[in-house]
């Protein structure tokens, strides 16, 4: 582009040579004669530089013939990118000790500021890509057919623990946004760990947990008793001699599984959606991450004083799509509470947006003995697959029956 060049001349000369190879026609005199007649500030700086006599010395006919000049258009965007670097760490620099931007507006918190920040960050990373010619979409045909050749466009496939569920949303894919919801306490939690777990401790995927609800010891205590099959109380109590051989074996294994597993557990309670993306970009930048699961989207502590809950839990859930979902191709899930109407229907509490920005949405319902339907399931608990863009439609109102049991493990039926 024009701006990657550093002297005003070399952008107005680029500006217009682009111009005019659109005509196929590029020489000295067409160059002036076209900013003469459409850029009259161009023209007077290369008049100011010597006109048609410097354009022509700038000519070099043996460089389209030289494979350096790849080479040399890798220096030109190198040099044009560590410029933008330092402008943008100047404007950095002015809005932190102006608290202003560029427009001489006050920022009204550190947030604005942080956000206006991450714009301008996000910007210059993507000027990295922005010189790619577009093409027609069948040009790309190539690169499917690679991903598909490599089962790269599959996604992460759960199969092995979930087969129905995974069947029903076709395995969990990049950039989209899964939604389990619940009524209180009837285990959201519990299907996103055990999820969650399983893609990063037997897939080997690295994966996220941002948790508003649990304690890392309880996390942790949760982990150690699927792992080891053994129950909470005898986790705390195993010091006192009360565990066989077996069990004691058991629960090194499931101390060393969690060691050597890529799962990645931080609190999230009191953070703005602008500290929790920048979170799981740096986990995405450093560890790789492929999933992320937040328990559980609510209007949080800090929260509360800031104004209407709808609008609240709408930025909350557009973060997790479009911010992270979509920016960090990555795959989220989180959960929300629910009530479920007169006709047994479940809703979303405070907010419309799960459905409007949800890929997938699941119902979790307790298999309670005497309750509408629960004749029709076995098992403790069963998912209900309400809606999707990733689905077909046929198949929403399935139901997938689970059993959730003592020792945090969940098991499909």
């Amino acid at each position: 582009k024009a701006d990657d060049f550093y002297f005003p001349y070399c952008r107005f000369t680029f500006g217009a040579i682009k111009r005019l190879a659109s005509e196929g026609d590029v020489t000295p005199e067409g160059i002036m004669t076209l900013l003469e007649a459409s850029n009259q500030e161009g023209y007077n700086c290369l008049v100011g530089i010597g006109g048609v006599p410097a354009l022509n010395a700038l000519i070099d006919d043996t460089l389209p013939e030289s494979p350096a000049v790849t080479e040399q258009i890798k220096t030109l965007k190198s040099f044009s990118y560590r410029r933008k670097c330092i402008d943008l760490s100047q404007k950095i620099y002015s809005f932190a000790t102006t608290n202003v931007d560029e427009g001489n507006k006050e920022f009204k918190d550190l947030e604005e500021m942080d956000s206006h920040i991450k714009s301008a960050t996000y910007f210059l990373a993507d000027s990295i890509g922005n010189h790619k010619k577009i093409t027609k979409i069948g040009s790309k045909l190539d690169a499917i057919k690679e991903l598909i050749k490599n089962k790269e466009v599959v996604g992460i496939d759960i199969s092995a623990k979930f087969p129905k569920v995974n069947k029903l949303m076709k395995n969990i894919r990049k950039k989209a946004l899964y939604v389990i919801g619940a009524e209180e306490k009837i285990g959201k939690s519990s299907i996103l760990l055990d999820i969650a777990w399983y893609v990063a401790r037997f897939l080997g995927i690295p994966t996220a947990y941002a948790d508003t609800e649990m304690t890392e010891e309880e996390v942790l205590l949760r982990l150690l008793s699927k792992e080891s099959g053994l129950h909470e109380e005898q986790i705390m109590r195993s010091e006192d001699g009360i565990l066989t051989d077996k069990q004691i074996q058991s629960l090194l294994d499931a101390y060393k599984a969690i060691e050597d597993t890529p799962f990645f557990h931080f609190n999230a309670n009191e953070m703005t959606n602008a500290e929790l993306e920048s979170k799981v970009k740096l986990l995405q930048l450093e560890e790789n991450i492929e999933l992320f699961m937040y328990d559980y989207v609510k209007i949080q502590s800090h929260e509360v004083e800031k104004g209407r809950t709808d609008l609240l839990l709408a930025a909350k859930i557009d973060t997790l799509k479009e911010k992270i979902a979509k920016q960090c191709d990555i795959a989220v899930f989180t959960s929300g509470q629910m009530w479920v109407d007169e006709k047994g229907r479940g809703k979303f509490a405070e907010t419309s947006h799960f459905t409007k920005l949800a890929d997938v949405i699941w119902h979790l319902k307790k298999n309670r003995p005497g309750y509408e339907n629960s004749h029709q399931h076995s098992g403790t608990h069963y998912l209900e697959l309400v809606m999707g863009r990733k689905i077909n439609r046929r198949d929403e109102g399935a139901t997938v029956d689970l059993v959730f049991t003592d020792n945090h493990r969940i098991k499909e039926l």
